[in-house]
């Protein structure tokens, strides 16, 4: 089973009518599944957070949405210093992710060129501990 969610009612409503499955409109924080899953992709959202907290509550959100062993992966710069991009951009360090995410039993895997034009973000993957 493949879900997908989005805070903007356009971006649903684009996804169900190109690709059809099941898009729930709702804010990361308030996300409830029905059931754990085996992977979750978070592109391109998590450096929107622009509060610390809420950006903890999201990862560590990814703890109960996912089973053992459950791959979780995300983008983000995930460089050695932390930066704000304009007004509504926050770059975590790579170092910040790691350290949240093992908090919340997820252990670092790899890191993955983006390779979407001259995107300088990239993705990394962590498995949740068994």
């Amino acid at each position: 089973m493949v879900d997908g969610i989005d805070s903007s009612i356009s971006a649903i409503e684009w996804a169900q009518r190109t690709h059809g499955g099941n898009f729930e409109c709702v804010e990361l924080c308030d996300f409830r599944p029905r059931v754990l899953y085996d992977v979750v992709i978070c592109m391109d959202v998590l450096f929107h957070l622009l509060a610390d907290t809420a950006w903890r509550n999201a990862l560590s959100s990814f703890a109960h949405y996912t089973r053992a062993e459950a791959l979780l992966i995300l983008s983000d710069s995930f460089g050695d210093e932390s930066f704000v991009q304009g007004n509504y951009i926050v770059h975590r360090d790579r170092v910040a992710y790691d350290d949240r995410l093992r908090a919340c039993d997820f252990g670092f895997v790899e890191l993955m060129p983006y390779r979407f034009g001259s995107n300088p973000n990239q993705f990394a993957a962590y498995v949740r501990k068994g």
